[in-house]
């Protein structure tokens, strides 16, 4: 059973705030085919119908770029950089098809940072027709991200020029006017809220809400980037 759960970090006096997470996207079927984000647990969160003999891949833009390698079943499909376009990939002879296959991300260096499936039976993986984040399949909990921060997190937020807030709770240390509440989900995107500028002084608790097994909470990873601002004067 799938559940939500909750990663949380707290950032003392940021000027720019940069979230990190699995941020792959696959498409299948061209330009005007469907968008799959690549968890960061390599659980695509449904079926697939084979032949799938080609894909196209993405990562969300680094600055500057990095390079990464897409293997099948052990063997080279193709090199990609990281700048925000997708790249075509076609299944190579040895391993002609994309379905049923473990799919991997390797770095320049080497080393692999995300193993994946496109399962075609419910066996494998959760077996729900289901994107991640969507509540209704049998294998999902029935309340989204939103009401999950909303009933079991936070039953208050107090909405400030400097962002989201907890009431004063002296059973919570991080409530109160010192501390700003951030909550994003397993890509990366903020819920509730934008991210807000980063003020001098304030600290700042970031909340990475994602679905993953009931058995296994945590089983995923994420990291923070933590930059300095810059201000141009006029």
């Amino acid at each position: 059973m799938k559940m939500f759960t909750t990663i949380s970090i707290l950032l003392i006096s940021i000027s720019c705030l940069q979230v990190q997470s699995q941020d792959f996207t696959i498409r299948i079927g061209g330009a005007g085919g469907q968008e799959h984000t690549i968890p960061a647990n390599g659980d695509m969160g449904q079926t697939f119908i084979p032949p799938i003999n080609s894909i196209e891949i993405k990562r969300t833009a680094e600055v500057p770029p990095n390079n990464y390698n897409l293997t099948i079943a052990g063997n080279p499909v193709g090199s990609f950089v990281s700048d925000g376009a997708y790249v075509t990939m076609s299944a190579p002879v040895a391993s002609p098809e994309f379905v049923d296959a473990n799919l991997q991300i390797i770095n320049a260096v080497g080393t692999v940072i995300l193993t994946f499936r496109l399962s075609s039976t419910a066996d494998s993986g959760n077996g729900s027709t289901v994107n991640s984040g969507n509540s209704g399949g049998p294998d999902y909990p029935s309340e989204n991200e939103i009401s999950y921060i909303q009933t079991k997190l936070f039953k208050k937020l107090i909405v400030t020029p400097e962002g989201m807030k907890v009431p004063l709770d002296e059973n919570y240390i991080f409530s109160g006017p010192n501390y700003v509440h951030i909550f994003i989900d397993n890509n990366g995107n903020p819920l509730i809220s934008t991210i807000p500028q980063g003020i001098p002084g304030m600290q700042y608790v970031v909340h990475i809400i994602y679905l993953t097994n009931g058995s296994e909470p945590n089983e995923i990873n994420y990291s923070v980037k933590q930059t300095a601002g810059t201000f141009i004067g006029g």
